[in-house]
Parts: structure tokens; sequence; C-alpha cells
């Protein structure tokens, strides 16, 4: 028999109770990080819509502009 030597007992429902808990929080996690980035899909596509509309007022222009 050893002393000092303290027998640590977790029971069941804390295990599953702590799993579930981490699932959710890396769940949540990873849902926040990837909402930068669903954000700027958003932008960058908003964006590319100025930028086109842009050109096309540049070109009609100069289309009209020439003699």
């Amino acid at each position: 028999m050893c002393f000092g030597v303290i027998p640590v007992i977790v029971p069941t429902e804390r295990i599953t109770h702590m799993r579930q808990a981490l699932s959710v929080g890396f769940t949540l996690l990873a849902l926040m990080a990837a909402l930068p980035l669903l954000a700027a899909c958003h932008a960058t596509e908003g964006l590319g819509q100025d930028v086109s509309a842009t050109g096309h007022v540049v070109s009609h222009d100069a289309q009209k502009l020439t003699p």
C-alpha cells in the first residue's frame, strides 16, 4: 500500500458534460472565426459590382466623346 497517493475518480457524467461543453465551445469559436470571411465575400462582390459599373460609365462616356 502506497501512502500519499490519492486516487482520482472522475464520474462518467462529468466527462460527458465536459466533452459536450468543449464541443459547443469549439463550434461557436469556428462559427465566429468564419463570420468575417463570409462578410468579406459579400463586400468583395459589392466592390466588384461597383468597379464594373464605373468601367461601364467610363466606357460609355469615352464612346460618346469619340469623334
